[in-house]
């Protein structure tokens, strides 16, 4: 018999955490498991709800629920009890609304980490996950190894209460395609925490150097306007290319040659595993499970540090034999990052606990 998992997140909106969601209701093994994917708020008419919607993945979207009340509560409890899953998995907010019903119900829940631990929630909740955890209602998974040891000290749990599983990636999207400039690159939401800015920053100072010189930065966000307003600012125009949201990541880091993730803190990114997929080297503050995954095939700096970026950076134009190495590592060290192996690991998860 077939079991019944129920996954539950804020949105679809394009976003690390929402991508991996996206690959793993995508290749779950759907002679084993009945699937039902709850979000919490409406339709934003992303690219990956479109992506759900062409596997014929029943989705529930409980318009309208943008914090936690009484009546959210009750749309998610509605939702869940008719559905009756043999378990919930969790994403970001997608916990907050279920506590309850997860209380109330024998149903056991695996809730994804995503970021730091201290980041991810008020002190209330986290105080009712820990209770929840100890209790034996449930686990949590984070997404590397530095995470989990942090993650297990934050919350005073042991291991069994916190397991492991990388992020994964398709692969075989990924390729290369000639370009005339030394190009840099970065993926993701454009936000305080992303801290874009510094790229920018970093990417004036070495144009005073260095002509034949490119930065593409992909994304949106609340910083997005501000960037922008710093490239025309500073005549970097022709130089900066901010293309917004976009489907297809992997066609602007074809024409990249290093990828740089600025971030005061971190997951495990899936715009780096991409760019290590693509076989770029990598420029990252050192944060979160970066550190797993950036060793002999990057630079590590530290968290807003302005002249370490752009020492790593020459470092990357002008030593043209270590930047090949690191690009061969990159490609090597992230074939154990494929999605299929992602989600094997969740699906073990889901036997073990589910009914």
């Amino acid at each position: 018999m077939k079991k019944r998992i129920v996954i539950i997140l804020g949105s679809f909106v394009m976003g690390g955490a929402e991508n991996m969601v996206c690959e793993l209701v995508c290749h779950i093994d759907r002679s084993k498991y009945d699937l039902q994917v709850i979000c919490v708020n409406g339709k934003c008419n992303s690219p990956l709800e479109k992506k759900i919607e062409q596997q014929g993945i029943d989705v529930v979207y409980l318009n309208g629920i943008t914090k936690v009340n009484l009546k959210s509560i009750i749309k998610v409890w509605k939702a869940l009890s008719a559905y009756h899953p043999d378990i919930i998995h969790t994403h970001i907010g997608g916990v907050i609304f279920s506590i309850p019903w997860i209380i109330c119900h024998s149903v056991k829940f695996i809730h994804t980490v995503h970021t730091s631990p201290e980041k991810e929630f008020d002190k209330k909740t986290q105080f009712i996950l820990k209770c929840l955890y100890k209790l034996g209602k449930g686990v949590m998974v984070t997404v590397s190894k530095e995470n989990q040891k942090k993650t297990m000290e934050y919350y005073s749990l042991p291991i069994s209460k916190v397991r492991m599983v990388n992020n994964g990636i398709d692969l075989n999207k990924f390729y290369k395609k000639k370009h005339k400039n030394f190009t840099f690159v970065n993926v993701g939401r454009q936000d305080v925490n992303k801290n874009q800015i510094l790229i920018l920053k970093a990417f004036t100072e070495l144009k005073k150097e260095y002509k034949n010189i490119s930065l593409i930065l992909v994304g949106d966000g609340n910083q997005h306007k501000k960037l922008e307003t710093y490239v025309k600012k500073n005549n970097l125009i022709k130089d900066v290319n901010m293309p917004g949201m976009v489907t297809n990541v992997e066609d602007y880091l074809a024409i990249s040659d290093v990828y740089i993730q600025s971030s005061f803190y971190e997951g495990l990114p899936l715009s780096v595993l991409e760019a290590m997929a693509t076989g770029l080297p990598i420029i990252s503050t050192a944060v979160g499970g970066i550190t797993d995954i950036v060793n002999n095939n990057g630079i590590l700096i530290p968290i807003d540090d302005l002249q370490k970026l752009i020492v790593a950076m020459k470092e990357m134009i002008n030593n043209k034999k270590e930047y090949n190495k690191m690009c061969n590592e990159s490609w090597k060290d992230v074939q154990d990052y494929s999605v299929e192996e992602m989600v094997k690991k969740y699906e073990r998860i889901y036997d073990e606990f589910a009914k």
